[in-house]
């Protein structure tokens, strides 16, 4: 097997089709360095067989189902109700279908969830 090589060239005009022989030189060149990424056999790594340790393990799991903790949600949203958090300024601050594309049911729907996750909110320093 050969090495793959690979050049490193500082001066890159230098490859033009019409400067081949010159590519052919840049072995020898100054301005080119080689790195070999071959590794000889009496080098490789080899794996040792053996049992993983079982508390080395990771295991993967939810705590809970994450849908069993939502809120249930209406058919038929109410009307928006102002909270000492949740202002009127406030919701129209965030500019919920200023280009018309929910209906206002959806809207409704938007700001009744907002409502009801009012506490996960941070508008001023001490909510964080």
């Amino acid at each position: 097997r050969r090495p793959i090589i690979f050049l490193l060239i500082e001066d890159a005009e230098c490859l033009t089709d019409s400067n081949a022989s010159e590519i052919r030189d840049l072995r020898s060149s100054e301005n080119a360095r080689v790195f070999g990424a071959y590794k000889p056999v009496a080098q490789r790594v080899k794996p040792v067989p053996g049992v993983f340790p079982e508390d080395a393990r990771v295991i993967r799991q939810f705590p809970e189902n994450p849908l069993n903790t939502l809120t249930p949600l209406t058919c038929h949203p109410p009307e928006f109700v102002p909270t000492m958090k949740l202002t009127k300024e406030r919701m129209e601050g965030m500019k919920i279908n200023t280009d018309g594309f929910l209906w206002p049911e959806e809207e409704k729907l938007f700001q009744h969830i907002f409502r009801l996750n009012e506490k996960v909110l941070a508008y001023e320093d001490y909510d964080q």
